[in-house]
């Protein structure tokens, strides 16, 4: 007659500890990892939205033969297309957005060229019945660059890493 008890397999409370702290560090060492890659994702969004938002209004400039203002405000981390009506004021593009959209809180605009600056804003104006101008500007974080470039009807979006 055996006793059962004697051959019970299981973790000693020493075993499940030491688990439990190998886990701890693994999670503690990628973390950091997953956050900045999170950032760098997002930043990545807002350069592609940005982006889109430029080639919408230089699409919609000329398919109505009409100005579109977009203009991109750093203090609110904001960006915003509006087209022009028939009193010269410019207006929030129907059918797109009518407010601002907004980007990453840690991404800040830098080396800004072919975009005119008023107040806290920096604007650029698409007539369709004059070439379009050029302009790029970065979006950037600790992490990354990101460059958009408006040349001609196309606009480019390129990626540094830091």
């Amino acid at each position: 007659n055996n006793d059962s008890s004697a051959g019970v397999d299981g973790f000693t409370l020493f075993e499940l500890m030491i688990v439990l702290a190998v886990i701890s560090a693994v999670v503690g060492v990628t973390l950091p990892y997953a956050s900045r890659s999170n950032h760098v994702l997002s930043t990545r969004q807002d350069g592609l939205n940005i982006a889109q938002a430029f080639q919408y209004g230089i699409d919609i400039a000329e398919s109505r033969n009409n100005k579109v203002k977009i203009t991109l405000d750093p203090v609110e981390r904001s960006y915003q297309l509006l087209t022009e009506n028939q009193d010269g004021w410019y207006e929030p593009l129907e059918g797109y957005f009518g407010i601002a959209r907004r980007f990453s809180q840690d991404v800040s605009l830098g080396n800004v060229e072919g975009l005119t600056r008023a107040g806290d804003e920096w604007q650029f104006i698409i007539d369709p019945a004059e070439i379009f101008a050029e302009a790029d500007f970065e979006l950037r974080t600790k992490e990354i660059i990101i460059k958009i470039i408006i040349s001609g009807r196309g606009v480019k979006v390129e990626e540094t890493g830091i």
